[in-house]
């Protein structure tokens, strides 16, 4: 089964790669906790100049 991505528009990606993506991500946040903090200051950064640029 296929899943569509909103964030990526009509991409449709298999649910296996999804969940192989997903283990990768959380063995990475385990060995790295600090790249979390990064991931989501760059994510809140991205997300506010996006809001003030459609503003």
């Amino acid at each position: 089964m296929d899943m569509t991505l909103p964030f990526i528009g009509a991409l449709s990606v298999p649910q296996f790669i999804l969940a192989i993506i997903a283990i990768v991500f959380g063995i990475i946040m385990i060995i790295k906790p600090q790249i979390v903090a990064y991931l989501v200051g760059i994510y809140l950064i991205i997300w506010g100049v996006l809001f003030f640029i459609s503003c």
